[in-house]
């Protein structure tokens, strides 16, 4: 693999905070507020996602885990197997750590 090549598989983490998040059916769920990574391997463990709310008052934020957002260069943000009635019923928090 070549340098250019490595380099676009990459992305910095504050171009991934604000990206949106879309089901399969294409119905916008939220925007990535945060990643976390896991101290000891350097992975990226979760993406937390901001939905509803308006200007962040009343925001819920959702860990969801990264192995399961796909990114969809047509839409400009990632895809995950999640309904928006499923997220409603994941663990959220009012502000999260």
């Amino acid at each position: 693999m070549g340098f250019a090549a490595e380099i676009s598989t990459f992305i910095a983490a504050d171009r991934v905070q604000g990206a949106a998040i879309y089901n399969v059916t294409g119905e916008k769920l939220g925007l990535i507020d945060d990643i976390v990574i896991n101290r000891k391997t350097g992975d990226v463990a979760y993406a937390i996602i901001s939905s509803g709310g308006f200007l962040g008052l009343g925001s819920r934020y959702h860990p969801l885990p990264w192995s399961i957002l796909n990114y969809d260069s047509n839409l400009g943000g990632y895809v995950v197997p999640v309904e928006f009635a499923q997220l409603e019923i994941t663990p959220a928090y009012g502000r999260w750590l």
